[in-house]
């Protein structure tokens, strides 16, 4: 019996294919965060970046400078959008691994729930970035397009 193309696909690709990319996801999102670091287009200077795999949770990214700053990053590729809950549950992770962030960075392959817009209008530590290039800075607003941002909120100092 010779399996078609379709039919391996369904049974053996398919299933684990969005875990897969998900995985992937997580780099990309963190060469993208360095791409903005090298062009000085992220609220801090990262030092080092990482990701932090617990016991009953994980944390995409996080992200440090040189004192200690963090940045923490959200990756979703599986779910519809970003939710509340999904925010929770990083939180909760940043308690276990007692680690706070000062900013943080939400990547979705696609959308946001609408609380998770208005927590970010609401808090300028949080920036929304979507699949289409796009970072919405705090009032909804496009902020950066394909990387080019127009205020980058990074506090220099000397």
């Amino acid at each position: 019996y010779m399996m078609s193309a379709e039919e391996f696909y369904d049974t053996y690709i398919e299933p684990g294919l969005n875990t897969y990319l998900n995985r992937y996801f997580v780099g990309v999102c963190m060469e993208y965060l360095w791409l903005l670091n090298l062009t000085g287009k992220l609220p801090l200077h990262i030092k080092k970046m990482g990701t932090w795999i617990g016991k009953t949770g994980n944390i995409d990214i996080i992200a440090q400078n040189e004192v200690r700053e963090n940045l923490v990053g959200l990756c979703n590729w599986e779910k519809p959008q970003v939710t509340m809950e999904m925010c929770e549950e990083l939180f909760a992770n940043m308690k276990k691994a007692k680690i706070s962030a000062n900013y943080y960075f939400l990547f979705s392959a696609s959308t946001f729930e609408q609380a998770v817009v208005e927590m970010a209008e609401q808090d300028k530590r949080f920036v929304l970035i979507d699949m289409s290039g796009k970072v919405f800075d705090n009032n909804g607003e496009t902020k950066c397009s394909a990387g080019i941002c127009k205020d980058s909120r990074r506090e220099r100092t000397k």
